[in-house]
């Protein structure tokens, strides 16, 4: 009888470990799935507003004229966001129009697609 004890006490252990890895993994994705989804981009007073990139602008550029203007909140978040989506590697200039809430996913997707608005 002690042996079923002493698995039943090692079983019990496994499953704990199993459980606290699993919270701790969801949590972390929690934490990184905020960083790309939640909002970033705060416009005061308007709804929209028209962002240029100049030709020749590297990430660097781009994320302190977006800062500067106090259209992101959080610069590095939206670095983080921009290197894991390879959006330094070509930077298309133009005119692009921010909207108030957007997340970093779609300030990225919209400034690697080139989307821009015609002047």
């Amino acid at each position: 009888m002690a042996k079923k004890k002493k698995t039943s006490v090692v079983q019990r252990l496994i499953f704990l470990c199993f459980l606290i890895s699993i919270g701790l993994s969801s949590l972390i994705g929690y934490k990184f799935y905020g960083k790309i989804y939640n909002p970033n981009i705060q416009v005061n007073n308007h709804q929209t507003v028209s962002f240029y990139i100049k030709t020749g602008s590297s990430l660097q550029d781009v994320e302190n004229n977006l800062f500067k203007h106090n259209y992101i909140i959080d610069k590095d978040v939206f670095k983080w966001v921009a290197e894991r989506k390879k959006y330094g590697i070509h930077i298309l200039p133009g005119r692009y129009i921010l909207k108030s809430g957007m997340s970093n996913n779609e300030l990225v997707n919209l400034l690697r697609s080139g989307n821009q608005t015609p002047v």
